[in-house]
């Protein structure tokens, strides 16, 4: 008995999918949490997001779950 293969490309693609909410239809998004920056830790987290072609939010939350 052995693990499961992975292929982590395509893991990697589909966690970043479901970070965006791209795959998110049957669960809604209704807890919130209240986070404060400031302007300098905004500008850095926003400069980081569109490296990569996230919006704020949507980077925020694949932050949080890698």
């Amino acid at each position: 008995m052995g693990f499961k293969s992975i292929n982590k490309e395509k893991a990697s693609i589909s966690f970043i999918n479901d970070a965006r909410g791209d795959k998110i239809k049957t669960q809604k998004r209704d807890k919130k949490i209240l986070v404060s920056f400031t302007q300098d830790e905004y500008d850095r987290v926003k400069e980081s997001a569109l490296q990569i072609g996230m919006g704020v939010n949507q980077y925020i939350r694949y932050k949080l779950f890698i």
